[in-house]
């Protein structure tokens, strides 16, 4: 973790403290509505935000302060048919570009990329060649800054690090 005039200076892969602190306060809002155990989660994560931006001199997060991105990953999808996943962006023009990595759950198969440049909702639709019965599939955002840094969605520091979507397969044969 680099300190705030450490981050300030030096452009690097490690996260800033307000970075971090941001990050705490996302996930502690995925927690909320969950249960007493997690609302506990959650205020931890609030605490220790607060405790870092105290560390370092940094402003505390605005109440209501909204995502910079959200999306809602589909359940289940059928097989042989295109699938559509949507990113909204709240701040577009902090990102020029979003990449969508995906793959089937096989073991065996490549990842393949999808890049679009950013706006306040980016759509890509994955060919329904590429989405078979036989396996789920596995897919996750990589949001862009026109310097080549950027974030991942899911963020792989505070949720399992991509979705999963069941690929129903087609029926076949008597019932």
């Amino acid at each position: 973790m680099a300190s705030a005039a450490e981050a300030a200076r030096i452009a690097s892969a490690k996260f800033t403290p307000s970075e971090i602190a941001e990050r705490l306060d996302a996930a502690a809002a995925q927690l909320d509505p969950a249960g007493a155990d997690l609302r506990l989660l959650a205020g931890l994560a609030r605490e220790q935000a607060a405790q870092m931006r105290a560390a370092g001199g940094l402003p505390g997060r605005a109440k209501g302060t909204p995502l910079l991105w959200t999306h809602t990953s589909p359940v289940s999808a059928p097989s042989e048919k295109p699938l559509t996943l949507t990113l909204q962006i709240v701040q577009p023009k902090t990102v020029s570009a979003v990449r969508l990595h995906y793959r089937p759950t096989d073991p065996a198969a490549v990842t393949q990329v999808l890049e679009l440049a950013a706006k306040p909702e980016v759509s890509f639709t994955i060919p329904a060649s590429e989405i078979t019965g036989n396996w789920d599939l596995q897919y996750f955002f990589e949001i862009l800054r026109a310097d080549g840094s950027g974030w991942f969605e899911p963020d792989p520091l505070t949720a399992t690090p991509y979705w999963v979507v069941h690929i129903i397969a087609p029926h076949v044969g008597r019932n």
